[in-house]
């Protein structure tokens, strides 16, 4: 007679030792991983808040050096002759038409600073005669909207109405 082989049993010592390993180890681990991971969700808060204001505070200079460069820009504009001339002219092409030239004009400078200034990519100036509106783009994306164009949109009563203040919408 054969010897058979005494069946190995799924409870042998080896099995029993790994299967309370895990018993013990899997919710230890899980359990110090809840602990570890809120523990860190609160300090990341926390700091988080406590560099908000910080953020806000860069954020607002931005912001006041972008309008601040804007109002530069309207400024010169506003006080040029040469450009104001050209703008509140009759309905007719007169002589100071050459200003919205590039070559001839003070409008030279406002492109320089668009230009140096990476955060406008457009200035347009539409002059409320028949005079092509004069247009200054980085992108390409701007497209010469006829006056009558300008005149519909939502932004035109409220500019008209400021006669030169800064309008922000």
């Amino acid at each position: 007679m054969e010897k058979s082989k005494p069946k190995r049993s799924f409870w042998s010592i080896r099995n029993k030792i790994i299967l309370i390993i895990y018993i013990i180890m899997f919710p230890v681990l899980i359990v110090s991983g809840v602990f570890m991971y809120n523990g860190n969700a609160g300090a990341v808060r926390a700091e988080n808040t406590r560099q908000y204001p910080t953020s806000v505070d860069v954020l607002n200079d931005s912001v006041s050096y972008f309008e601040q460069d804007l109002q530069d820009i309207f400024n010169y504009v506003i006080v040029n002759d040469d450009v104001a001339s050209v703008l509140r002219s009759p309905l007719s092409l007169d002589s100071n038409a050459p200003v919205f030239c590039k070559n001839l004009s003070p409008i030279n400078f406002v492109t320089g600073m668009l230009y140096v200034n990476g955060n406008m990519r457009t200035f347009i100036l539409y002059p409320e005669n028949v005079l092509v509106p004069f247009y200054v783009s980085q992108d390409g994306s701007v497209m010469n909207k006829s006056i009558e164009e300008v005149r519909m949109q939502d932004i035109y009563r409220p500019a008209v109405d400021a006669q030169g203040d800064t309008v922000w919408e």
